[in-house]
């Protein structure tokens, strides 16, 4: 009837009676089966509604509730089939939580979905664009140390991504000293790629300081 939590609650009070039930009937194993499958249900149910992102964390839900197949009313579940909507899900929370500014959250969930997948490829092009967002949004916050950072961290993972213009948007109108700060803990930290970008942004911004003699 589409009471999933319902139902799961069900299925665990029988766990909970008498843990030897799915030898006679539909409890233990059994219901656990149904567990898995009521999540599996809940989570196709949410996607359809567009909340992606509870889909996603009923569908987690499901992939921890057993760790083989269960028989329960002559049907297996925990088959590949039975979660070959999660990864798809993940990738449609992942850009929801992008777009509502959520880029540690929606990281989290690009992070998740395997190379197997048919959605992976799309998750990998995501994350350094949610990187920029992220590193966009601390700037507008004034934040600018954190969002050197965030960008750096794009340089570092995602070597191929990082364009001239969407740097130059990250450090433009930033105060020199926030930049030498950020260069001097990269240095100290040997973090070679953000340094040479740092360097960059301070030969273009400054070019007549005593840091951009040092840059060159």
């Amino acid at each position: 009837q589409g009471q999933y939590d319902q139902a799961v609650a069900r299925y665990r009070e029988l766990i909970g009676r008498d843990s030897d039930l799915g030898a006679r009937d539909i409890g233990g194993q059994d219901a656990m089966g149904g567990i898995f499958g009521a999540y599996v249900s809940w989570a196709e149910a949410l996607d359809a509604q567009g909340d992606h992102c509870g889909a996603s964390e009923k569908y987690r839900l499901a992939t921890d509730c057993v760790t083989r197949p269960f028989e329960w009313n002559n049907k297996t579940y925990f088959t590949g089939e039975e979660l070959e909507g999660a990864d798809a899900c993940y990738y449609r929370c992942g850009s929801d939580l992008q777009a509502a500014g959520r880029f540690d959250a929606a990281l989290g969930q690009f992070s998740t979905i395997p190379a197997s997948s048919d959605n992976y490829q799309a998750a990998q092009a995501a994350m350094p664009e949610c990187y920029y967002s992220w590193a966009m949004q601390l700037k507008s916050q004034e934040r600018h140390g954190e969002a050197i950072e965030k960008y750096v961290e794009i340089l570092e993972s995602y070597p191929k991504w990082p364009s001239p213009a969407k740097g130059d948007a990250v450090l433009s109108e930033m105060r020199g000293g926030t930049l030498l700060r950020s260069l001097e803990e990269m240095l100290d930290a040997q973090r070679w790629e953000g340094a040479a970008w740092l360097y960059q942004g301070l030969m273009d911004a400054y070019p007549t300081s005593a840091e951009a003699d040092l840059g060159q």
